[in-house]
């Protein structure tokens, strides 16, 4: 089996920010959410996926509005450095 494709359909990810490590994309567009071909695991969910590109999107706001610097390496749900600006952000 090969690893799934994600594209974010909503933001429209600008072409300069395409096949950028910073903004965890790949040249087509689509999420990069593996570190290779080899981190996919073919018995994983279709919800563990929907919370990875669920992580991504949070974190793509947050560098696209400049709150943080880069996006994180293993995802922000495992990441505490943001911890206190998502906090600061809820109502």
């Amino acid at each position: 089996m090969i690893p799934p494709i994600i594209f974010p359909l909503d933001p429209e990810i600008p072409l300069d920010r395409r096949n950028n490590h910073a903004w965890h994309l790949n040249g087509d567009g689509s999420l990069c959410l593996l570190r290779g071909a080899e981190d996919w695991q073919p018995g994983e969910t279709a919800a563990a996926l929907l919370i990875k590109a669920s992580c991504w999107f949070v974190e793509y706001r947050l560098k696209a509005r400049g709150l943080i610097e880069a996006m994180s390496e293993n995802g922000i749900a495992t990441d505490e450095r943001f911890d206190a600006i998502l906090t600061s952000l809820a109502p």
